[in-house]
Protein backbone atom coordinates (compact mmCIF):
# COMPACT_ATOMS: atom_id res chain seq x y z
CA UNK A 1 0.00 0.00 0.00
CA UNK A 2 2.98 2.28 0.78
CA UNK A 3 3.99 1.86 -2.53
CA UNK A 4 0.76 2.93 -4.11
CA UNK A 5 0.59 5.62 -2.18
CA UNK A 6 4.17 6.79 -3.06
CA UNK A 7 3.27 6.17 -6.74
CA UNK A 8 -0.10 8.35 -6.50
CA UNK A 9 2.14 11.52 -5.44
CA UNK A 10 5.23 11.27 -7.02
CA UNK A 11 4.33 9.25 -10.67
CA UNK A 12 4.23 12.43 -12.78
CA UNK A 13 6.91 14.06 -10.64
CA UNK A 14 9.01 10.76 -11.46
CA UNK A 15 8.44 10.87 -15.18
CA UNK A 16 8.88 14.48 -15.96
CA UNK A 17 12.42 14.86 -14.13
CA UNK A 18 13.68 11.81 -15.11
CA UNK A 19 12.61 13.09 -18.94
CA UNK A 20 14.20 16.39 -17.95
CA UNK A 21 16.99 14.88 -16.88
CA UNK A 22 17.79 13.53 -19.98
CA UNK A 23 16.86 16.19 -22.25
CA UNK A 24 19.34 18.35 -20.15
CA UNK A 25 21.74 15.43 -20.73
CA UNK A 26 20.93 15.23 -24.30
CA UNK A 27 21.29 19.16 -24.89
CA UNK A 28 24.21 19.63 -22.70
CA UNK A 29 25.64 16.69 -24.63
CA UNK A 30 25.11 18.56 -28.03
CA UNK A 31 26.68 21.77 -26.61
CA UNK A 32 30.05 20.01 -25.91
CA UNK A 33 30.40 18.61 -29.14
CA UNK A 34 29.42 21.23 -31.27
CA UNK A 35 31.51 24.24 -28.94
CA UNK A 36 34.40 21.60 -27.69
CA UNK A 37 35.04 19.45 -30.46
CA UNK A 38 33.38 21.28 -33.45
CA UNK A 39 31.31 18.20 -34.54
CA UNK A 40 27.55 18.86 -34.10
CA UNK A 41 25.30 15.62 -33.37
CA UNK A 42 22.00 15.15 -35.55
CA UNK A 43 19.99 13.78 -32.89
CA UNK A 44 19.72 15.23 -29.45
CA UNK A 45 17.74 18.31 -30.52
CA UNK A 46 15.07 15.87 -31.95
CA UNK A 47 15.31 13.96 -28.62
CA UNK A 48 15.19 16.84 -26.23
CA UNK A 49 12.16 18.15 -28.76
CA UNK A 50 9.93 14.20 -28.55
CA UNK A 51 11.22 14.73 -24.35
CA UNK A 52 9.85 17.84 -24.04
CA UNK A 53 6.06 16.86 -25.59
CA UNK A 54 6.14 14.08 -22.89
CA UNK A 55 6.69 16.14 -20.28
CA UNK A 56 4.22 18.72 -21.23
CA UNK A 57 1.30 16.16 -21.83
CA UNK A 58 2.49 14.39 -18.42
CA UNK A 59 2.73 17.74 -16.60
CA UNK A 60 -0.69 18.65 -16.98
CA UNK A 61 -1.72 15.45 -14.53
CA UNK A 62 0.37 16.99 -11.99
CA UNK A 63 -0.85 19.71 -11.96
CA UNK A 64 -4.43 18.81 -11.72
CA UNK A 65 -2.84 16.69 -9.05
CA UNK A 66 -1.30 19.00 -7.04
CA UNK A 67 -4.24 21.98 -7.70
CA UNK A 68 -1.53 24.35 -10.21
CA UNK A 69 -3.65 24.92 -13.00
CA UNK A 70 -4.52 28.38 -13.68
CA UNK A 71 -8.39 29.26 -12.27
CA UNK A 72 -10.22 32.40 -12.15
CA UNK A 73 -11.77 32.61 -8.58
CA UNK A 74 -12.85 35.36 -7.86
CA UNK A 75 -16.88 34.86 -7.95
CA UNK A 76 -16.06 31.63 -6.25
CA UNK A 77 -14.10 32.89 -3.36
CA UNK A 78 -17.34 35.12 -2.68
CA UNK A 79 -19.22 32.02 -2.07
CA UNK A 80 -19.89 30.17 1.49
CA UNK A 81 -17.63 27.42 2.09
CA UNK A 82 -19.78 25.25 0.71
CA UNK A 83 -20.29 26.44 -2.51
CA UNK A 84 -17.11 26.82 -2.91
CA UNK A 85 -16.50 23.24 -2.07
CA UNK A 86 -19.40 22.56 -4.65
CA UNK A 87 -17.86 24.89 -7.41
CA UNK A 88 -14.58 22.84 -7.39
CA UNK A 89 -16.63 19.65 -7.47
CA UNK A 90 -18.34 21.13 -10.47
CA UNK A 91 -14.80 22.59 -11.60
CA UNK A 92 -13.26 18.68 -11.94
CA UNK A 93 -16.43 17.78 -13.54
CA UNK A 94 -15.55 20.41 -16.59
CA UNK A 95 -11.94 18.81 -15.98
CA UNK A 96 -13.48 15.39 -16.28
CA UNK A 97 -15.88 15.83 -19.63
CA UNK A 98 -12.40 17.33 -21.15
CA UNK A 99 -10.06 15.05 -20.66
CA UNK A 100 -12.27 12.47 -21.39
CA UNK A 101 -13.44 13.96 -24.85
CA UNK A 102 -9.78 14.47 -25.31
CA UNK A 103 -8.22 11.14 -24.36
CA UNK A 104 -11.43 9.89 -26.81
CA UNK A 105 -9.87 12.05 -29.40
CA UNK A 106 -6.03 11.31 -28.85
CA UNK A 107 -6.71 7.79 -29.40
CA UNK A 108 -7.81 8.32 -32.96
CA UNK A 109 -5.13 10.61 -33.65
CA UNK A 110 -2.34 7.98 -32.16
CA UNK A 111 -4.70 5.30 -34.23
CA UNK A 112 -3.63 7.15 -37.82
CA UNK A 113 -0.29 7.81 -36.72
CA UNK A 114 0.36 3.92 -35.54
CA UNK A 115 -0.71 2.79 -39.48
CA UNK A 116 1.71 5.22 -40.88
CA UNK A 117 5.38 4.27 -41.52
CA UNK A 118 6.82 7.80 -40.58
CA UNK A 119 9.74 7.61 -38.77
CA UNK A 120 11.90 10.54 -36.90
CA UNK A 121 14.31 12.09 -39.18
CA UNK A 122 17.10 11.96 -37.20
CA UNK A 123 16.30 9.14 -34.17
CA UNK A 124 14.86 6.97 -37.13
CA UNK A 125 12.27 5.53 -34.14
CA UNK A 126 8.52 4.97 -35.24
CA UNK A 127 7.03 8.20 -34.83
CA UNK A 128 3.81 6.84 -33.34
CA UNK A 129 6.33 6.52 -30.18
CA UNK A 130 6.41 10.54 -29.81
CA UNK A 131 2.93 10.48 -30.72
CA UNK A 132 1.37 8.31 -27.78
CA UNK A 133 2.26 10.56 -25.49
CA UNK A 134 -1.34 12.32 -26.09
CA UNK A 135 -3.10 9.44 -25.50
CA UNK A 136 -0.88 8.84 -21.96
CA UNK A 137 -0.85 12.10 -20.47
CA UNK A 138 -4.86 12.79 -21.60
CA UNK A 139 -5.75 9.11 -19.59
CA UNK A 140 -3.60 10.19 -17.25
CA UNK A 141 -5.24 13.40 -16.64
CA UNK A 142 -8.34 11.88 -17.17
CA UNK A 143 -7.66 9.48 -14.32
CA UNK A 144 -6.48 12.70 -12.30
CA UNK A 145 -9.58 14.41 -12.80
CA UNK A 146 -11.61 11.62 -11.13
CA UNK A 147 -9.46 11.09 -8.14
CA UNK A 148 -10.01 14.82 -7.89
CA UNK A 149 -13.67 14.26 -8.29
CA UNK A 150 -13.89 11.87 -5.54
CA UNK A 151 -11.33 13.92 -3.27
CA UNK A 152 -13.70 17.12 -3.66
CA UNK A 153 -17.39 15.15 -3.07
CA UNK A 154 -16.11 13.86 0.02
CA UNK A 155 -14.55 16.52 1.26
CA UNK A 156 -18.28 18.33 0.57
CA UNK A 157 -19.68 15.48 1.99
CA UNK A 158 -17.55 14.98 5.22
CA UNK A 159 -17.84 19.09 6.11
CA UNK A 160 -20.33 20.25 8.62
CA UNK A 161 -21.35 23.92 7.94
CA UNK A 162 -20.35 24.34 11.49
CA UNK A 163 -17.36 22.92 11.47
CA UNK A 164 -16.16 25.86 8.63
CA UNK A 165 -17.34 28.85 10.66
CA UNK A 166 -15.82 27.41 13.67
CA UNK A 167 -12.56 27.19 11.47
CA UNK A 168 -13.15 30.59 9.90
CA UNK A 169 -13.46 32.36 13.61
CA UNK A 170 -9.65 30.25 14.55
CA UNK A 171 -8.22 32.03 11.47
Amino acid sequence: MKILRWLDRNLEILICGSLLALLSAAMMLQVVMRYGFNAALSWPEEFSRYCYIWITFFSISLTIRSGSYFRVTAVVDLLPEKGRQAAEVFAHLVNLAFFGACAAVSIGIFDSVYHSTQSSPALRIPIYIVYIALPCGMFFSLARSVQMVILSVRALAKRKPDESAAKERRA
